[in-house]
């Protein structure tokens, strides 16, 4: 099954969905980091406090998927929901040696959380808010990125966020994603207006043109003799070298062509008429 992610407005209803409880912050502050901080749920759970740079927006995640790390930027919002349940943690008397999202229970106050319990959540908090997609962990992940997509950022800046070393990852994950929104993009694309692109052909060498002078004549089933062969590559060979300097235009040159081979045919058929004419005299 293609993954789903949810609208704006279904996030927002999930994120409400948490009670304004001290698990319900927690809680939410957990999801927020998965759909603002493209992270995973594994991940997550292993931020410690000094993973979080509060002045410039950024938190730290040392292990990822494939033992990877990497530093993520978080917009004020998001940040201003994490701070909440930094606040609610400080008053619950939880030091920096426990990891940043901890249990809240006094009898195992700053344990580690097991990713299992945040499984079952998003369920209840699906149904509390309505959501009739497929809803899990993972979609809050998938649902950051659309949306990054959607504001115009660039693939090489969504894989950063995402932990993606390779953008063709990227392109191939967020095509199987927004399919609609990677389509619009490539049918936007824009390219010179064919009105405005000048085709010209390449200057014709010498060569080039007397066999297409003679490719024609032989058409009409004439021959050369030596003469008229020499006449006719001298009056090539000006004018191919006349419009190479600029001092005519290719339609000059066709003309002019044209011109020499019906020369060239009216010279022929004189010799042909003074041979004949020969033959002829007793």
């Amino acid at each position: 099954m293609e993954p789903q992610p949810l609208s704006r407005d279904e996030v927002k209803k999930l994120l409400l969905a948490c009670r304004n409880t001290t698990v319900g912050i927690r809680d939410r502050a957990v999801l927020t980091l998965l759909y603002r901080g493209y992270m995973r749920i594994a991940a997550t759970l292993e931020i410690r406090p000094t993973d979080i740079d509060w002045d410039r927006n950024l938190v730290t995640v040392h292990s990822d998927k494939g033992g990877k790390g990497r530093t993520v930027p978080i917009d004020d919002g998001a940040m201003n929901v994490i701070r909440l349940w930094a606040e609610r943690r400080t008053k619950l008397g939880i030091n920096g040696h426990h990891p940043f999202f901890c249990a809240t229970d006094k009898d195992c106050l700053g344990n580690a959380l097991n990713s299992s319990h945040f499984r079952r959540k998003i369920k209840t908090l699906q149904a509390k808010a309505g959501i009739e997609k497929r809803c899990h962990l993972h979609v809050l992940r998938h649902t950051g990125a659309s949306e990054l997509l959607e504001e115009g950022f660039d693939i090489a800046t969504i894989a950063a966020v995402l932990g993606h070393d390779n953008i063709s990852t990227t392109s191939q994950y967020l095509h199987r994603l927004r399919p609609d929104v990677m389509d619009e993009k490539l049918k936007a694309r824009v390219w010179s207006d064919l009105e405005t692109v000048k085709f010209e052909k390449p200057p014709m060498t010498e060569s080039a043109a007397l066999s297409e002078l003679k490719q024609h004549l032989t058409e009409l089933g004439q021959k050369f003799n030596e003469a008229n062969e020499a006449h006719a590559a001298n009056y090539t060979a000006l004018l191919i070298a006349l419009m190479n300097k600029g001092l005519i235009t290719l339609e000059d040159y066709e003309f002019a062509r044209t011109k020499a081979m019906h020369l060239a045919e009216q010279e022929f058929a004189r010799k042909r008429d003074e041979i004949q004419k020969e033959n002829e005299t007793p």
